[in-house]
């Protein structure tokens, strides 16, 4: 595992990176030419996100963001598939999976859900078409961009609400958004867009910087 695959979102390719060297390759897609296509010549326009997909194993999963788009990247020989295609997602941007292998994507001011087996996409949160900052039930909360998205402890979602400026809490549970209150609740998150949750922290990332909160931070 000394290999990482990344998305090179604005040169429209996927991109090899070797930990012990530092070189990087062009892994799928053809670098500064956008378009569609699956196979071994594949083409993206803008992929945002890829995640391992945790039912196979065996292959990637990547946001095609301006082919409105879930693509698959086999892993043994990179051939490329397409998962999901569809107007209804515009833009999406970030994925993340549960165990059983449902897709959550966010795109534009709303979270979908992607059935793994059967195709079929659901808005869960926020409105595609309404921007705003709101905590009510998921369909009736508001968000601004958001961004990354992770599954934590339940059956819970944080988000990067990005130009809210917020992490903001899906209990699927519950169906309510909440906004997280960090121990440093001083700090401004300003434009968050990445986030990652470890046992004793959250680390969440800006444009500018890198920050690490270790506290209590889920309710």
């Amino acid at each position: 595992e000394k290999i990482l695959v990344a998305d090179d979102q604005y040169n429209h390719c996927l991109r090899r990176l070797h930990r012990d060297t530092g070189l990087a390759s062009t892994f799928r897609g053809v670098c500064t030419s956008y378009g569609y296509q699956d196979g071994t010549r594949a083409k993206f326009s803008y992929p945002n996100c890829i995640i391992r997909d945790n039912q196979s194993g065996n292959q990637f999963l990547v946001t095609d963001k301006l082919n409105k788009a879930i693509r698959s990247v086999a892993i043994s020989d990179g051939s490329v598939g397409t998962l999901i295609k569809s107007s209804t997602i515009l833009h999406p941007l970030y994925l993340t999976q549960k165990t059983t292998g449902d897709i959550f994507v966010t795109a534009s001011h709303a979270v979908y859900r992607i059935s793994y087996t059967e195709k079929t996409i659901a808005l869960i949160a926020g409105s595609p078409t309404t921007e705003g900052y709101r905590d009510s039930s998921l369909l009736n909360s508001l968000f601004r961009s958001p961004k990354e998205l992770i599954f934590t402890q339940g059956n819970k979602l944080v988000l990067a609400d990005y130009h809210n400026a917020k992490l903001r809490l899906l209990d699927l549970d519950k169906d309510k958004v909440t906004t997280l209150t960090l121990c440093n609740s001083w700090f401004n998150l300003h434009m968050p867009f990445s986030i990652m949750v470890t046992n004793d922290s959250l680390f969440v990332g800006l444009y500018q910087m890198i920050l690490r909160f270790k506290c209590k931070f889920l309710v």
